[in-house]
């Protein structure tokens, strides 16, 4: 097994992702343990957000600097270049490869805004150990469950989430923008569905809560399918295609 093989596991093992429900529908012996587990794991996602932005602005403020020196040399290819980085800047992801493209004074700073978004990521799973021990030893200690089995399975449903990463998208209309997945059939991909609609250069749009769909530039295009709990894309093949790795807070830091 390679080393991203095992780092994925490691995740799926530790990381327990938000329970995007109302209280209400859970059982009122889980509600309340759902409910600051809900709140602990915002925080969490709040400062990653925060965190991603400022490395984000940073590294805008890098590729500014490098487009006025290239102006300024009567450069116009290289500040061309330069521009059109900056237009792609928000989709970059941990899993981005190199830009042999950019100018050299601009490769190490994207590399730098590479390995901030991964320190990121890593402190995601850190941080969500701990709430994530508590919920799960919470939902262990619930009584009843072998006179209960409603409350049995709920319990059940709450635990699978362990495999399935941080937080949920419950609609993909307003909940996708700045979310972080991880391809199937290659787990070394990771993409960010950016603000501005764009995924792997491609515009996308949500057609429905369950459906999104991406236009490639070349013409047509293909729709998907939000998996029930919110962790998982389904191709139009049936098969799951993209995996949740990091949702967005319920509420996004201003």
């Amino acid at each position: 097994m390679g080393v991203m093989n095992r780092f994925v596991l490691l995740i799926c093992a530790i990381v327990f992702p938000l329970q995007m429900v109302k209280s209400a529908d859970l059982d009122p012996l889980i509600a309340p343990h759902a409910a600051k587990h809900r709140e602990e794991i915002n925080k969490i996602l709040l400062k990653a957000e925060s965190a991603e932005r400022l490395a984000r602005d940073a590294y805008l403020v890098v590729l500014d600097s490098l487009e006025r020196d290239l102006v300024a040399k009567r450069d116009p290819a290289g500040a061309a270049l330069i521009d059109t980085e900056r237009k792609g800047a928000a989709g970059i992801s941990l899993g981005s490869g190199e830009n042999d493209k950019l100018p050299k004074k601009a490769q190490g700073p994207r590399r730098t805004l590479v390995k901030e978004l991964a320190k990121v990521q890593v402190d995601v799973v850190a941080s969500a150990r701990r709430p994530n021990a508590a919920y799960l030893a919470a939902l262990n200690a619930i009584p009843g469950t072998a006179e209960n089995p409603a409350l049995a399975k709920q319990i059940v449903a709450e635990k699978k989430r362990l495999l399935l990463g941080v937080g949920t998208v419950v609609n993909f209309q307003t909940d996708m923008a700045g979310t972080l997945w991880r391809r199937v059939n290659n787990n070394k991909v990771l993409h960010v569905f950016t603000l501005d609609k764009k995924w792997e250069g491609s515009d996308w749009t949500a057609e429905a809560p369950d459906k999104i769909r991406f236009h490639w530039a070349s013409g047509g295009g293909v729709t998907l399918t939000l998996a029930e709990g919110g962790n998982m894309i389904i191709g139009e093949d049936g098969k799951p295609n993209m995996i949740l790795e990091r949702g967005r807070a319920a509420k996004v830091a201003e």
